[in-house]
């Protein structure tokens, strides 16, 4: 059973627009697991978590509206296969996968367009 749009957008609603949260994008070398452990997020050389905001659910998905810039890499960071979204108290609250494995190297600047990051209930 699949929820209607309606449905839908309402629990991408309650999941990403809470205005009193802030919410981060995290990237990862290794995806976690749905129960969040397994995953090895990019550390250190400049890397920290950026902040990502969603606009209003449409037919059941939701896009950032903010350019999404990490600083840049002071030392190659690997190849990153995916992405987390966690909310202010460090919780886990959606998994990604990039469409295509990205190496960062030392001096590199990864950068996400508006609309880049899509999050489908």
């Amino acid at each position: 059973m699949s929820n209607a749009y309606y449905a839908a957008n309402l629990n991408l609603t309650n999941l990403l627009k809470d205005v009193l949260r802030t919410y981060t994008l995290a990237l990862y070398i290794t995806n976690p697991g749905r129960d969040g452990t397994g995953g090895t997020e990019v550390t250190g050389a400049g890397y920290g978590r950026q902040a990502i905001v969603f606009g209003t659910p449409s037919v059941g998905s939701s896009f950032n509206t903010n350019e999404i810039v990490f600083s840049d890499a002071t030392a190659d960071w690997g190849t990153v296969v995916g992405f987390g979204i966690y909310d202010d108290l460090a919780n886990l609250l959606r998994i990604g996968t990039l469409s295509a494995p990205r190496t960062i190297y030392n001096g590199d600047k990864v950068r996400m367009a508006i609309g880049a990051v899509e999050c489908k209930e």
